[in-house]
């Protein structure tokens, strides 16, 4: 499983950053709807389950999303009742054995 991305939108200098929290690399945006526009692309690219983390001007966080896996509730049923009926076992009939008493 790889491991959960973290992006954060922060206040930077008069304008805001996107930074990864893996290894701290900004991206400076002009406005603080760019960022998290840019945050959120990242996330998705990177994998699902990744996490945009939005900080106010003063660097308290206001808004934490998690991005949405890239496979549709519907195929996931699908896939999860797939999955059930390849493992369902049909038991053999057996045939009762009565120990016969002489």
């Amino acid at each position: 499983m790889a491991k959960q991305s973290i992006f954060h939108v922060v206040p930077h200098h008069g304008s805001w950053a996107v930074r990864k929290e893996s290894n701290g690399n900004i991206d400076v945006f002009e406005s603080k709807s760019d960022a998290i526009d840019d945050a959120k692309k990242r996330a998705r690219k990177v994998n699902s389950g990744s996490t945009v983390v939005v900080h106010g001007k003063s660097g308290q966080i206001i808004q934490s999303t998690s991005t949405k896996s890239r496979i549709s509730e519907k195929q996931l049923r699908d896939a999860v009742r797939k999955s059930h009926k390849a493992q369902r076992v049909v038991p053999k009939s057996t045939k009762s054995s009565h120990a016969r008493k002489a």
